[in-house]
């Protein structure tokens, strides 16, 4: 009997996560044995996911890198926001929506989308790379050789063929800015 409790309560609980929109809630689960009505009194229990918000992240996200790969970055952009909006610590939907803005030509949101990721984590290479070429194409070189060298060091050999443009001596002081050297 025991058994068919816990598996009872389970089943409330994991029915849960399947109520859109809900975060939060209390909880009392009834179970019947042998005719007599029992309560069992639950705390309140936090939803960590919601299936279908995840289903929605997930056909977000394949949708983009589709439109992304017909070379339809705007709309590659607004998916990729869609599903950044769906899980915000989704790394690879900032990063994914930020380039998208960068070949559209808007490198504001750009910016934006670099720097969220780089928020979540402060060593992600591509987030670097991809800040460190809005931030050239805007002709704002303050930080460009730091995310350059964190981009290198990260692993993305495309990016030292840039800082050897961007970051050496001469071409600093072509552009009158010595703040790297």
């Amino acid at each position: 009997m025991k058994t068919i409790k816990t598996t009872i309560i389970a089943i409330l609980l994991a029915s849960a996560g399947s109520l859109a929109g809900q975060q939060e809630f209390d909880q009392t689960a009834y179970l019947y044995s042998a005719g007599s009505k029992t309560s069992v009194s639950t705390k309140s229990v936090t939803v960590k996911e919601n299936y279908s918000a995840k289903a929605e992240f997930t056909l977000s996200f394949s949708q983009a890198a589709s439109a992304f790969g017909n070379a339809n970055f705007e709309h590659a952009a607004k998916l990729y926001e869609s599903a950044a909006a769906l899980s915000p610590r989704s790394i690879e939907s900032h990063v994914g929506a930020g380039v998208s803005r960068y070949l559209s030509g808007n490198n504001a949101l750009a910016r934006i989308h670099f720097i969220s990721a780089l928020k979540l984590d402060p060593d992600h290479a591509e987030s670097h790379f991809g800040l460190a070429r809005v931030q050239i194409e805007t002709g704002d070189f303050a930080d460009v050789c730091e995310h350059l060298r964190y981009a290198v060091a990260g692993g993305l050999e495309e990016a030292r063929a840039v800082m050897d443009q961007y970051c050496d001596e001469t071409q600093a002081e072509a552009r009158g800015d010595y703040r790297d050297f």
